[in-house]
């Protein structure tokens, strides 16, 4: 961490915790090719969240069997802090390019902060000719900061 970061550390909060929010595209829903969809997630209103690492973990439906795959989803993704209805991508981005797996996350070049009762939206998109999802999990991995 860089000394700056640690000032405002040290200043403003109290504890950090690890934690893990996730956006889930989960049982009983299909994510088919071509297919738009919305998944949000709320920052906890006790504390602020610093975002450090991200991973995803997809299932692809094949021939009516379910199976997990290392490899990641052909998905465009646009991530929007809402507070501040800001995208953090000027145009919608392969998965590839922002997230990892969970043996390896992507590790974000700076930490991002979301304020507390922040609301984190996804628009995805499958890009993909014959891949139909049916399972689809967006890990921000990183630290939640209580203030003092």
């Amino acid at each position: 961490m860089d000394e700056g970061m640690a000032d405002i550390y040290n200043a403003k909060y109290s504890f950090r915790d690890y934690f893990t929010y996730v956006a889930s595209l989960t049982s009983g829903t299909t994510f088919a090719p071509a297919a738009s969809t919305t998944l949000t997630f709320n920052i906890d209103g006790e504390s602020d969240f610093f975002w450090d690492k991200a991973a995803v973990y997809c299932n692809i439906a094949s021939d009516g069997t379910d199976y997990s795959t290392e490899e990641l989803p052909g998905v465009l993704i646009t991530i929007t802090d809402t507070n501040s209805n800001r995208q953090l991508q000027n145009n919608p981005a392969p998965v590839s390019s922002i997230f990892g797996t969970g043996r390896l996350p992507l590790i974000l070049p700076i930490r991002k902060l979301f304020s507390s009762k922040a609301t984190v939206k996804l628009s995805i998109q499958n890009i993909t000719d014959n891949d139909t999802y049916t399972r689809l999990d967006f890990s921000f991995i990183g630290v939640k900061a209580f203030l003092k």
